[in-house]
């Protein structure tokens, strides 16, 4: 996935590790980091993701629509 396509405009995704072969995408519903910051939020708890969001490792974002990978 490409990270310009992550989030919306102007806003940075977020990233979390993940386990080699792991399905990550299909199985953030039941990660225990996510329910444990949205269960934060919702009883109006300071989150355990905060601002600022750090970029991808090793993803450069060249321009709005454009990445470069470093190393390539």
């Amino acid at each position: 996935m490409k990270a310009y396509n992550a989030a919306p405009d102007g806003q940075t995704p977020w990233w979390l590790p993940a386990r080699a072969w792991s399905r990550s995408h299909t199985d953030a519903y039941r990660d225990p980091r996510i329910i444990a910051d949205i269960a934060r939020r919702l009883r109006g708890e300071e989150a355990y993701a905060t601002e600022p969001v750090e970029p991808l490792p090793g993803v450069v974002v060249v321009d709005e629509g454009s990445e470069s990978v470093m190393g390539e």
